[in-house]
């Protein structure tokens, strides 16, 4: 009896069977976003003890994205939490975040041109939730100046059709920033899996308590036979409101930060906090997932939910 073989992975979406859209978040992962704030009380005391169990790495500069409807007021103290180990921390000078039009998309270009001409070597972009978006995108359209891509809880596969946003900001304001986002990115309307492979390290870092952006859609297709080899998913505990005064998180970043371009190793958390990082999932095609399990070919909006290291991205109910 012979193995059936995989679908092949080509490009162009007749070939590429889609999930279903993302429905609204439950309200149980809403009420635990109320969390934040111990997990801001953690990130201050603690935040100390991380700069002396983490080494430098080659100091470059570090370009850190915020959130939808967030600033650099926003991401001060992940900033803060970077800076004191002594990298070249920036903002990215764009205002709030409310969709990246096409006059803050030059501007977030030529920041990163503008950093990596300061230190003549690439830069590092981490993006919260949204910023992430932006992080993966400037990956792909400048792999010669970004050194790697950090993404904190940021849905980096949801598409315009999911929902999930629409009890949070509501559908009109929702529906005014994907009107309001550059065309030339694509950005919503095309799936992850249609793009092209990014080429330079990536890490994601998500949380299956995120009360705002589903996890499903917040992971990378990880392993030697990926897209690309160098990506990483990194699960931790945690609000998304909290993703940048987590402490946990911080220490992922510390860690990628602190990573040699010529011998680039795995996350492996510190023994103090290895008890706060669950094995990851990682995302698998939808043509190779329901090649593998036949059953589920006609209910690709249910994710697995197996203690395994791997699991979909298929949209939750």
């Amino acid at each position: 009896m012979t193995t059936p073989k995989k679908p092949p992975r080509t490009p162009g979406k007749a070939s590429r069977p889609e999930r279903e859209p993302v429905g609204p978040m439950s309200r149980r992962l809403h009420l635990l976003e109320l969390r934040f704030p111990l997990e801001g009380a953690a990130y201050i005391v603690m935040q100390p003890l991380l700069r002396i169990m983490h080494i430098r790495g080659h100091r470059h500069a570090v370009l850190v994205l915020p959130g939808g409807m967030g600033g650099d007021g926003s991401t001060y103290f992940l900033r803060w939490g970077i800076r004191n180990l002594g990298y070249s921390v920036h903002g990215w000078g764009q205002g709030r975040n409310m969709g990246l039009n096409e006059k803050m998309l030059a501007g977030l270009r030529a920041r990163v041109d503008e950093l990596y001409a300061l230190f003549d070597s690439k830069i590092t972009v981490i993006g919260w939730s949204l910023g992430g978006a932006y992080a993966r995108m400037l990956a792909r359209d400048k792999p010669d100046k970004v050194r790697q891509v950090i993404t904190l809880g940021s849905p980096f596969r949801m598409v315009e059709a999911d929902q999930f946003a629409h009890n949070m900001i509501g559908r009109a304001r929702w529906e005014k920033m994907v009107a309001t986002i550059a065309p030339e990115l694509d950005l919503l309307k095309v799936h992850e899996h249609h793009r092209p492979p990014i080429t330079v390290p990536t890490t994601a870092v998500y949380s299956r308590r995120d009360g705002f952006a589903p996890w499903q859609l917040c992971i990378d297709e990880t392993g030697p036979n990926a897209p690309n080899p160098l990506a990483q998913n990194v699960e931790i505990g945690g609000t998304h409101t909290g993703l940048s005064t987590n402490v946990v998180a911080l220490a992922v970043v510390l860690d990628r930060l602190a990573q040699s371009d010529d011998n680039w190793q795995p996350f492996k958390p510190l023994r103090l906090l290895r008890g706060f990082y669950p094995p990851p999932a990682t995302w698998t095609h939808p043509a190779e997932g329901q090649a593998s399990n036949p059953k589920t070919a006609s209910n690709t909006s249910q994710p697995a939910r197996a203690n395994t290291s791997r699991e979909s991205d298929h949209a939750p109910r």
